[in-house]
């Protein structure tokens, strides 16, 4: 998908764009499985909420270059 995407616009706003919706995806699914199992291992829960403050990082990165 993200080939054909880029076939049509590959300026690095509408790639930011892209990778914002991915991460976006990415923060709601890690959140919901966060939620589903509070009683997980702390290690596997420690884990998790770093992918989750990475993709939180990635959003704010990727928004400078919206235009």
């Amino acid at each position: 998908m993200i080939n054909l995407n880029t076939l049509v616009n590959k300026t690095s706003s509408h790639i930011s764009e892209m990778m914002i919706q991915a991460s976006t995806m990415g923060i709601i699914d890690i959140t919901k499985r966060i939620k589903e199992y509070p009683n997980a291992d702390k290690e596997i829960l420690d884990l998790a909420n770093k992918l989750l403050k990475l993709e939180q990082n990635n959003v704010e990165e990727c928004k400078k270059y919206l235009q």
